[in-house]
């Protein structure tokens, strides 16, 4: 395997994607291949080619391509798509500024207080074939968040698109405060997303939120999107424990007021709570969270993207020398 470092002009590349899985398509002659493995690191695309590779030029407005005669196996090859590259204008999803990100909890407190009342409970969605959803990680030695969206189409869980970003964090960690801290690299994510989901999960809460405006209700308004928040531990709110079976459910209150369910997704495992953020019902949260399960507690979507965001969290520290190498076997 090759590593090649491969800069783009200025204002060539605008939006990046990070695949773990490699990308091919014939050219019209069936003659080239592409395939490789792209990560965007300080403006650069880092290329992992299997085969003997060459650079095309890329001119102005194009796209970044790396084009591999075709001769010998490819490999383990998991998606074929149509096209290989990035769009250079616009993307899947693009978020609406209602406010300025603040730097202190009166503030964003006072920014939840004015954002809920344009919250829509009610679901805007015919079906949820397209789940994509958004995990982060925190690095407390150089302050830096890393987040992972991932989306899969329903129900054969395939995974279809993922992408990543990195950011400083600028806000200090407060649980009811969450979307402060990590809706920025949340959104910056997002943007990177070039197929437009159904329906976005986030890892935190919905309405199950002291003031009813969690992370999954702040990013699906910034991004106009039905956002389901579905969390491993509780924030707030009463309910009494569902039975250990698989599928045991009860409904979650705040102040009194029905917000969400407390779902088993496996037998005498703990529970995920699970509630509607924007675009959403009640019920409707459910029955998508339901639809992504598989054998383990968290929706596959979510347990992706917790993995994928480790697994580049853990990228980035070996490039800063953070953390060993992997052994060469």
């Amino acid at each position: 395997m090759w590593s090649i470092w491969y800069e783009a002009p200025e204002n060539a590349i605008k939006k990046m994607l990070s695949r773990p899985t490699s990308l091919f398509r014939p050219d019209k002659k069936n003659r080239m291949i592409f395939i490789f493995d792209l990560t965007l690191w300080h403006n650069h695309i880092l290329c992992n080619c299997w085969l003997h590779r060459r650079l095309l030029p890329l001119p102005e407005g194009r796209r970044a391509r790396v084009c591999i005669p075709l001769k010998g196996k490819i490999g383990v090859i998991r998606q074929a798509w149509n096209t290989v590259g990035f769009r250079q204008k616009g993307t899947a999803l693009e978020y609406v500024k209602l406010h300025e990100w603040p730097d202190n909890a009166n503030d964003a407190v006072r920014v939840q207080e004015t954002l809920r009342k344009q919250l829509i409970l009610e679901s805007r969605f015919d079906r949820a074939e397209l789940v994509a959803a958004v995990d982060t990680a925190y690095n407390d030695k150089i302050n830096r968040l890393y987040a992972a969206a991932v989306t899969v189409r329903l129900p054969e869980m395939n995974d279809i698109e993922r992408s990543v970003a990195e950011m400083e964090a600028k806000f200090d960690y407060i649980p009811a405060l969450l979307s402060f801290r990590e809706g920025p690299v949340i959104l910056k994510v997002l943007s990177r997303l070039q197929i437009r989901p159904d329906v976005v999960i986030f890892a935190g809460h919905g309405l199950a939120h002291p003031r009813s405006f969690g992370l999954a209700s702040h990013m699906g308004l910034l991004v106009d999107m039905p956002s389901i928040g579905c969390a491993r531990k509780l924030l707030s709110g009463e309910f009494n424990m569902p039975d250990q079976e698989q599928g045991a459910c009860s409904p979650l209150y705040v102040a009194n007021v029905k917000c969400g369910y407390v779902y088993r997704t496996k037998s005498n495992v703990k529970p995920m709570f699970i509630s509607p953020g924007h675009l959403c019902s009640i019920p409707d949260a459910l029955a998508v969270v339901k639809k992504c399960l598989t054998e383990y507690r968290m929706p596959e979507p979510l347990r992706l993207a917790h993995l994928f965001a480790s697994k580049y969290k853990q990228s980035a520290e070996r490039k800063l020398g953070l953390r060993k190498p992997k052994r060469q076997r």
